[in-house]
Order: structure tokens, then C-alpha cells, then sequence
């Protein structure tokens, strides 16, 4: 209620998604903007093509809603036929010891490891094979927007309310997976596997959105709401 009548009574509403924004009716929607977050790009190394590991990585809370049950599960399986091949995912939350437990019993604790926190998760992503994001719903990932921009291949579920979506384009500059498919996020982690030419693609394709997302290209728009209202 405290949500309808502050949009209600707002003179501009800003989303970070279109999905976000088509939540809400037309009255709302009319004296809206999208404005992504900026990223600073002064701190964004760039991929290294000829010179990653081969992990796959991510970053983000361990919580339910990151659904990472359905990241390791499609990267053990993954594992069976690309054995050169480990995850690393970097974080901390409240389902560290299940996460474990569900690694121990999958017999994966040699290529599937928690890494907990990490400050230096840029540089660790410019060196590594690629980023995956599992979650069954997403605002707008930052760490995938990070990712994307360091030039890292990317698997990510097309999830709500479309953050993912808009700024992957599938085959394109990565690869989008349906929420909640193993099946499918592992075919997703073969098809990187398999061509080091379409991780080329992807890459150079993906660090356009560093224009996107530049700090003052995002000011710029700030300051053309605020300038009108």
C-alpha cells in the first residue's frame, strides 16, 4: 500500500528494467524511465582471451533466490565429460553449509569450490572461462553487468523480471538458459567449451555495454529527469 501511493503521488518513477517498469500500470508507467546502475570502468580489466583458466565463475549472496543447486548440479554434469574444466563461486550467505552438502554428496568438492568474498572478483573474472547466473529471478545483476563488461563469457537465465535479457542477446553476445533447466545450462556450458571462436564473438560483442553503462553517459540521464521534474 505505502509502494502504490508513494508511485502514485511521485512526479517520475525510475526502473532498472522494462520488466520492472510493465510491473505497474500505465498511469505509473507514463511518468517513468529505465536507468541501469554505472559501472566505473577506470576499475574494469578486460578478459584475457589467451591467457584464462578454464573456470567457470560466479558472484553473488548464497541465498535461495541465486538458485545454485541448479549451477552445480548442471556443472557436475558438465564435469563428466569436460574434466579439465572448475567452478568457483564467490560470495557469502546463509546457504554456505547446504551448498557444501549438496557438493560433498555430488563427490564434486574437487572442482566445485565456495570461495567465499573476494575484493579482487575483477581481476579473478579477467582470468577466468566464464560467468554463469542461475537465479530464478533477478532485478538487474551487477556482477553480470561487470562480467559482460570485462568482456567474460556469459550464461544467465532469462529470469524476471528481465534484466538478463536485456543486455544478452542470445547467441549473440551470450548465452540465455530458461530458469530452473540443468539440462539446458549444461548444453549452455558445452557450447562455450566447444568453441573458443565463439567466446571471441561473445566477448568482443559484450564489452559494448561499456558505453552503455558509463558513468557519465548514466549521470547524463539522471540529470535529464531531475532537470524536468
Amino acid at each position: 500500500k505505502l509502494r502504490a501511493y508513494a508511485y502514485a503521488h511521485s512526479q517520475h518513477v525510475v526502473f532498472q528494467t522494462k520488466g520492472a517498469q510493465d510491473y505497474f500500470s500505465d498511469k505509473v508507467k507514463k511518468k517513468s524511465s529505465i536507468i541501469p546502475n554505472p559501472l566505473d570502468m577506470d576499475q574494469m580489466p578486460l578478459w584475457d582471451f589467451n591467457n584464462h583458466n578454464k573456470s567457470f565463475i560466479t558472484a553473488c549472496r548464497l541465498n535461495k533466490q541465486k538458485n545454485l543447486p541448479l549451477m552445480i548440479k548442471a556443472f557436475e554434469k558438465f564435469h563428466k565429460e569436460y574434466p579439465d574444466y572448475s567452478l568457483e563461486i564467490y560470495g557469502e550467505g546463509e546457504l554456505r553449509d547446504e551448498l557444501q552438502g549438496l557438493i560433498d554428496d555430488l563427490r564434486a568438492s574437487l572442482f566445485i569450490r565456495l570461495m567465499g568474498r573476494r575484493n579482487d572478483i575483477h581481476e579473478i573474472m579477467s582470468k577466468s572461462f566464464a560467468f554463469v547466473l542461475s537465479s530464478d529471478y533477478e532485478g538487474l545483476s551487477n556482477s553480470m553487468l561487470e562480467a559482460l563488461a570485462i568482456g567474460l563469457p556469459c550464461i544467465c537465465t532469462d529470469c524476471p523480471p528481465g534484466g538478463a535479457r536485456e543486455y544478452i542477446t542470445n547467441m549473440k553476445n551470450g548465452i540465455l538458459v530458461p530458469c530452473g533447466d540443468v539440462d539446458t545450462m549444461c548444453a549452455g556450458m558445452k557450447t562455450l567449451a566447444e568453441s573458443a571462436i565463439l567466446c571471441k564473438q561473445f566477448s568482443e560483442k559484450s564489452v559494448e555495454i561499456r558505453k552503455i553503462l558509463a558513468r557519465d553517459t548514466i549521470c547524463a540521464k539522471w540529470e535529464g529527469i531531475i532537470s524536468k521534474v
